[in-house]
Formats: structure tokens, C-alpha cells, sequence
């Protein structure tokens, strides 16, 4: 039973799991952008928020934490973290009058 998490297939079958996880990821804060979490739709809800920034940061951590094999990979999900949190807070600063439009 123990062979099979060290034999290739499983870590392919990990690298595979992983690359999905982190484009699904990737999409879901990209699909919000588009639209509810801009500007021109107003301030977005706190189920909004959980939907388009709350889910990519959960998925991201987990993709850090558990099927990171490599430092490298790990600083690349972290970030991917920052720079949607960044954007995100660039978005709500926005949103709430911070900066000059």
C-alpha cells in the first residue's frame, strides 16, 4: 500500500490534481473580475466575495500546503495568494472612494 505514494503514478496522478486545482483556481477569481467584483457593478456582497476571492484563497492554501512537493512551487501559490489579495484590496480601495479615480 505504502509504494503506491512514492511510485510515479501517484505523482503524476498529484502534478495533474494540482495543475487543475490551480487553473480552476485561477479562473474562478478570474470570472469575477469580469464582472461582480468590479466597479461598475456596484459594491459586491459578502457572498460575492466568499464566491470569487474566498474560494481561490482556500484552494490556493491547500495547493501550498499539502501538494506543494518543492519550495519553488510553494512560493508560486504564495504568489498567486498576494497578488490576488493585492488586486482584491485594490478593487474594494477602489470601490470605497480610497483612491482617485
Amino acid at each position: 500500500m505504502w509504494a503506491f505514494y512514492f511510485s510515479r503514478e501517484f505523482k503524476m496522478k498529484s502534478l495533474l490534481l494540482s495543475v487543475f486545482l490551480n487553473l480552476s483556481a485561477v479562473l474562478i477569481y478570474a470570472f469575477g473580475l469580469i464582472a461582480p467584483l468590479t466597479p461598475s457593478e456596484g459594491y459586491p456582497s459578502l457572498w460575492t466575495m466568499a464566491e470569487f476571492v474566498g474560494v481561490p484563497l482556500v484552494i490556493l492554501v491547500v495547493l501550498c500546503f499539502k501538494y506543494a512537493s518543492s519550495r519553488w512551487l510553494q512560493l508560486f501559490f504564495v504568489a498567486q495568494i498576494v497578488l490576488i489579495l493585492w488586486t482584491f484590496t485594490q478593487l474594494i480601495g477602489l470601490q470605497l472612494g480610497l483612491y482617485p479615480r
